[in-house]
């Protein structure tokens, strides 16, 4: 997302430090430090608000000239399949397309 100038501290996002997980009571589950993923990862994990994130999305795919580099946005589809290996994803409809990132939520069915 960084290629198409999204940087989530510039929506609100922020860096994770770390993910803990929880029981229904409250007690630590399971701890995750995240603060070495830069050494294996290029850039760090980001939280970022779906409505933020689905804005600037928009923002992009309606704004930018240069369709090579334009995401596409389809919305209110159905996923039939995805391939992740291959960066492949039918819909309902038949449509087929394929990214190399591919977001989807809200319900999706694989």
């Amino acid at each position: 997302m960084r290629r198409w100038g999204i940087l989530a501290g510039s929506i609100g996002g922020v860096e994770l430090s770390g993910l803990v997980e929880q029981t229904s009571t409250g007690a630590e589950q399971k701890a995750t430090d995240l603060t070495g993923s830069r050494t294996t990862w290029q850039h760090p994990w980001e939280l970022v608000e779906r409505d933020s994130l689905l804005k600037k999305l928009r923002d992009i795919t309606i704004n930018s000239d240069n369709q090579n580099t334009r995401p596409k946005l389809q919305q209110s589809t159905t996923v039939k399949t995805v391939d992740a290996e291959s960066g492949q994803i039918l819909l309902e409809d038949g449509t087929q397309d394929e990214a190399d990132v591919i977001v989807a939520a809200d319900g999706i069915n694989v």
